[in-house]
């Protein structure tokens, strides 16, 4: 019990780390919406280390990869439509399964993790091409950098998590679930840390 109370500590400092770089970012804007996302991390990992509550911690973890989606996005109302039309079709769906009485019953947390595997993947492909990009408004390549990094990590520590959760549903190896167990906070640690630094204005020049 302890050790997660550590954990969360450690992502307050996150979120501590990504509000001191207000002082230090190149963008308040983008400052503005790292620091939000960071704020969610926070409450997320709240419910999903402290109180166990997994639907409440997956429902907030698709709110932090909608701003980070919205962070990078070059046409923020085209980002806006495709995620809402994300969370209508998830609702449908979850709809589906509760008035149509043929149908078995869905936990919610199924529809959720559905439409927070989408957001994510979303989420990846929105920073591979803020990478890449060559807008004169974007940060330096070294944030880009940063921020790409933080999210792949954040990707691998989610596939374990799911290897982690794999014997609770299907009839596999144990040992799958804690070999899942023993990496996710290796890679979830380094990434969220990555994350909070993403604003930070490490040095001055040209942003491609």
């Amino acid at each position: 019990m302890v050790d997660n109370y550590i954990k969360v500590l450690f992502i307050a400092l996150c979120f501590i780390i990504a509000l001191c770089s207000f002082w230090l970012c190149h963008s308040r804007r983008d400052w503005a919406y790292l620091a939000a996302a960071m704020g969610l991390t926070l409450v997320s990992d709240y419910f999903l280390v402290l109180t166990n509550n997994h639907t409440a911690g997956v429902f907030v973890f698709c709110f932090v990869h909608i701003i980070y989606i919205l962070r990078v996005s070059e046409d923020r109302e085209k980002s806006i439509a495709q995620i809402a039309a994300v969370i209508f079709v998830g609702m449908f769906v979850f709809a589906l399964f509760i008035f149509v009485p043929m149908l078995p019953y869905v936990h919610p947390i199924i529809v959720l993790t559905m439409v927070y595997t989408v957001l994510f993947i979303r989420d990846i492909i929105a920073h591979i091409r803020y990478y890449q990009c060559k807008r004169t408004e974007a940060l330096p390549v070294i944030n880009r950098r940063i921020m790409l990094a933080g999210l792949l990590l954040f990707a691998l520590c989610d596939i374990h998590v799911l290897m982690f959760n794999l014997p609770h549903y299907f009839p596999v190896s144990p040992a799958i679930g804690m070999w899942g167990r023993m990496w996710i906070w290796v890679f979830y640690a380094p990434s969220q840390l990555l994350l909070s630094m993403s604003a930070v204005r490490w040095r001055t020049g040209p942003s491609a």
